[in-house]
């Protein structure tokens, strides 16, 4: 479904990503691994089109869209959970998922219940701001809004970041029950054990270059991987 082809991505004469190929097939769970810094949000916004690569070239569904924008990306099924949410918290969590249906307007309702069936507790806050929300609760509707746009990829960039640890299973195992239901995911995600739990293979970004990449379980596995990252 992605392929990603000797992907660079600049700063100015920074280059944050190097020459990164990776590969997601359809209905796959990809984690994406690496220490802060190492490239893995420029990575995710490289794919989403907010970051243009300098250097090699992304195919999504057989067609080559490293030109696309961002929003005709949307169009095409690729929608980006961002680091740090970025909700509207000054409206109302119906009018945040709202925002996420810009591209399907026709299917809005069916996607609104959708959304509202997977997280109960959104539907008691509907009326709520968003900014009035926990921080599980705001995660929850930042997935929210990036399901109301029909993805048939979804990227999601540190999901568990600022929860307490047992929100941060339970909002991962909605990510493995996505997928499950047919999503496919790429998952960026510092918390490795978690991240390599839910997910059918991984790749381990450091200074913006892919340095391992395998099954999810041989990873977890990998006696490099457990001093780096599992604490082994």
């Amino acid at each position: 479904m992605l392929s990603l082809e000797n992907l660079s991505t600049f700063y100015g004469n920074f280059e944050a990503i190097k020459g990164i190929s990776m590969s997601v097939e359809q209905g796959e769970l990809v984690a994406v691994i690496g220490a802060n810094g190492a490239g893995k949000t420029t990575l995710m916004r490289t794919i989403c089109g907010l970051h243009k690569p300098k250097i090699g070239r992304i195919m999504f569904a057989d067609i080559d869209i490293t030109s696309l924008g961002p929003v005709e990306r949307v169009k095409k099924g690729i929608v980006y959970c961002p680091e740090g949410r970025m909700l509207f918290p000054e409206m109302k969590v119906s009018d945040n998922l709202e925002m996420g249906a810009y591209t399907c307007i026709d299917d809005l309702k069916k996607n609104f219940d959708k959304v509202l069936a997977l997280f109960p507790v959104l539907k008691d806050r509907k009326n709520q701001l968003a900014g009035s929300l926990s921080g599980g609760e705001q995660q929850m509707l930042a997935i929210g809004r990036s399901l109301m746009g029909n993805p048939k990829l979804i990227l999601f960039d540190e999901p568990s970041t600022g929860l307490a640890p047992i929100i941060a299973e339970e909002l991962m195992q909605v990510i493995k029950q996505l997928n499950d239901e047919g999503k496919t995911v790429v998952l960026v995600e510092q918390n490795v054990h978690l991240a390599l739990e839910i997910s059918q293979r991984g790749y381990i970004i450091e200074n913006g270059k892919i340095v391992l990449e395998g099954d999810a379980l041989a990873l977890r596995e990998n006696e490099e991987v457990k001093r780096a990252y599992l604490g082994g």
